[in-house]
């Protein structure tokens, strides 16, 4: 597999927008090309990056799968390339059926802009993790105070549900609202691709599609909070995991797995009695 073209383009869906998109093309497909891209507010466009950074997090799920080479043709932070190694001889741990592939991209010792405005993003879908990683980064003497609710259309909502993105979209508005933050969508075409029908979406490849989502705009970003899906002492395989999870971590952004302290009953607890919770 090849990523090639990185390039900054108007966004097809118009509205202001701008895309972070690349080419890709397989060695199992001869002449099959796909386009893959990030969709942002226009207000972001001088923060979205050019490096290789989003796109080897976004397909390590899917080269382990397909058995091939990654090669990208941008520079990529080498400590980012040394972490996704690492994260894919973990998963073949975890997975016999996968193993490590070989990963060829122009390494860099230096920051390639990574959070150059200091800001932390948190993901955030209505869901109760999401709602807990709000209610406990928003206190005073946090590791990372969130400045952004991060939500991303085209994973959980398909780009043809516009009605339930917007319905999502205000839900996150409010939230930010209410706790000083900003809120920020991404769009992407990940379900209209191979990679959605090759890379397995729960048992590896989340984790990194989140991630990649913020490592796009990695300028803007010191910290990503990734809101925890199992508790610490029930943790099993998974596509996000506080083992991998910071293994998706730049020089210039760090991945933070957030909340696995708490169960399940404690965090519905922690964020149940808050208004906005209850409205969403």
């Amino acid at each position: 597999m090849r990523i090639v073209h990185i390039e900054l383009a108007e966004s097809s869906s118009g509205g202001h927008r701008v895309c972070c998109q690349a080419k890709v093309t397989y060695a199992d497909r001869r002449g099959f090309e796909e386009r893959y891209w990030f969709d942002v507010p226009e207000a972001l466009a001088d923060q979205l990056t050019l490096s290789g950074n989003p796109w080897l997090v976004l397909f390590a799920p899917l080269v382990v799968h397909l058995r091939e080479p990654l090669e990208i043709d941008a520079r990529v932070d080498a400590e980012l390339l040394r972490n996704v190694r690492e994260l894919i001889t973990i998963w073949s741990c975890w997975y016999p059926e996968l193993s490590p592939v070989p990963i060829e991209a122009i390494a860099s010792e230096v920051d390639l802009l990574g959070g150059q405005d200091h800001r932390t993003a948190s993901l955030f879908s209505g869901g109760v993790d999401a709602w807990f990683s709000l209610i406990r980064h928003t206190d005073d003497g946090v590791q990372a105070r969130i400045n952004d609710l991060l939500t991303i259309w085209g994973l959980d909502i398909p780009l043809s549900g516009a009605d339930g993105f917007s319905r999502m979209k205000g839900i996150t508005e409010e939230a930010a609202s209410a706790f000083g933050c900003d809120a920020v969508d991404v769009a992407v075409n990940l379900r209209e691709t191979r990679w959605w029908r090759d890379a397995d979406w729960g048992l590896v490849a989340h984790g990194p599609a989140l991630a990649a989502t913020a490592l796009v705009l990695e300028p803007r970003y010191r910290h990503l909070i990734t809101p925890s899906t199992h508790h610490y002492d029930s943790l099993i395989p998974w596509g996000s995991h506080p083992l991998t999870d910071t293994l998706l971590s730049s020089s210039g952004l760090r991945v933070l797995h957030d909340g696995g302290a708490l169960t399940r009953v404690g965090t519905i607890q922690r964020t149940a009695e808050l208004d906005l919770v209850k409205g969403s």
